[in-house]
């Protein structure tokens, strides 16, 4: 080790430094086994300072959780001992609860699985003999004038390009385009062309692919668009479900959206014998239960009924409940006339599907109008009893007891089902 030392190096000559020059310096073993040990000692220490403090961040971390469970189930200990003795319900703490997913859900959004098929019946399209042609759209250098006399082209690819962004919504739309490629080989090539022959194959193909899957598609085609499905039941509900969205949208109503959880309110169902809540509203309408507003009406009333007995009159979860119930009568009167004549025709669709068997009993009377107190059905139907009464006798309106028995097992008073269909049909002329 080489050092200047003195006025050369800037250090003043009274702290006894000398100049040296080549200088050698033997260090012992011993000393540099110190110098180890002191390094491996200060690394270990800073290692465990580490640990140390990883752990206590660890333990912190555990304790606040725990602190927080504790607190959780002290809350909900005081709220069940409180249910108890109360037998009042004052909150749900149905957020807390994991969300399990049910075995029976949906698996593919009815969208996807869709448009897998179109995607699978264009793989097959593609297969077919001689249809080479139409896979990819038709080049503008190998046939100028192609553009010019086929206005609206169409190719397989572009048709997977439209699956792909979910265009095709149903298999009209999806034949719309198929179709096209028929038409435009026909303007271009003739209808005798083979490569219109091939074009039509490919129609047959997809007609036929239609035709083995109809119940598959048309349930998902309704998924997809419910308006579709243009069954007076179907109608009838469109306008209930309406009305559970209306309620699922009032502000606070979470404790309505789904079943009491019997976890947080133990005796609930021990209170409640018919219990009843938005969901179980919405699985009721898509499984047909509800014929008329009276019995859809039934049922809402029951969420009103059920909280008053259970949380009280007073309580804000009844006020509540009562909200709810105003507001489905609310919509439901928006489409009053609408709604009648749909219970009408699923009264007679009932009637006619019952008289079809031996010995059947006797068909439901239909929905009587009114409701809804104030509805325009009440004067209605007083309307056509008073013409009834002026333009017609007794021997005339039941002319044979056969005509009379005809009324009976349709469910009608005797003496206006005559011109209440009348006017129905007559009503349903004008909106044509």
């Amino acid at each position: 080790i080489n050092a200047e030392y003195g006025q050369s190096s800037g250090i003043n000559a009274e702290y006894g430094g000398v100049k040296v020059e080549d200088t050698k310096i033997r260090i012992g073993r011993a000393f540099l086994a110190k110098v180890d040990e002191v390094s491996q000692k200060a690394a270990q220490k800073q290692a465990q300072q580490k640990r140390q403090l990883e752990q206590t961040i660890e333990e912190r971390a555990e304790a606040k959780a725990l602190r927080k469970r504790k607190k959780l189930e002290k809350a909900d200990r005081k709220m069940a001992l409180k249910a108890s003795k109360t037998g009042k319900h004052t909150e749900h703490l149905d957020y807390l609860e994991p969300k399990v997913k049910g075995v029976n859900r949906a698996r593919v959004h009815p969208e996807v699985e869709l448009r897998s098929f179109f995607e699978d019946l264009l793989a097959k399209i593609k297969e077919v003999p001689r249809t080479g042609a139409f896979h990819k759209p038709v080049s503008a250098r190998e046939i100028p004038d192609y553009y010019t006399v086929v206005s609206i082209p169409m190719d397989l690819q572009t048709m997977r390009n439209h699956c792909i962004n979910n265009f095709y919504q149903s298999r009209e739309d999806f034949l719309e385009h198929l179709e096209q490629i028929v038409k435009n080989s026909t303007i271009y090539n003739g209808k005798q062309s083979d490569y219109t022959k091939a074009a039509e194959s490919m129609l047959d193909l997809a007609m036929a692919e239609f035709s083995r899957h109809e119940d598959k598609l048309q349930a998902l085609e309704e998924k997809i668009n419910p308006a579709a499905n243009k069954s007076t039941q179907n109608q009838f509900n469109l306008i209930l479900i309406s009305s559970v969205d209306a309620m699922i949208k009032v502000s606070n109503s979470q404790a309505f959206h789904i079943p009491v959880n019997a976890k947080v309110a133990p005796d609930y169902y021990q209170v409640i014998s018919t219990p009843m809540d938005l969901s179980t509203l919405r699985k009721n309408i898509e499984k047909n239960k509800y014929k008329s507003r009276s019995e859809f009406l039934k049922d809402v009333n029951l969420i009103f009924e059920n909280s008053q007995q259970y949380n009280g009159a007073e309580s804000l979860y009844t006020k509540k409940a009562e909200e709810l119930l105003g507001r489905a009568k609310e919509i439901l009167q928006n489409s009053d006339t609408t709604l009648y004549q749909y219970e009408v025709l699923l009264s007679c669709e009932e009637s006619a599907s019952t008289t079809l068997g031996v010995n059947s009993p006797k068909a439901p009377t239909l929905p009587t109008p009114g409701i809804i107190k104030g509805s325009p059905e009440s004067v209605y139907s007083n309307r056509i009893e008073d013409e009834e009464s002026d333009q017609m006798s007794e021997s005339e309106q039941f002319n044979s007891s056969g005509q009379k028995n005809r009324y009976d097992s349709m469910g009608l008073e005797e003496g206006t089902g005559h011109t209440l269909f009348e006017d129905l049909m007559d009503s349903e002329d004008d909106s044509d």
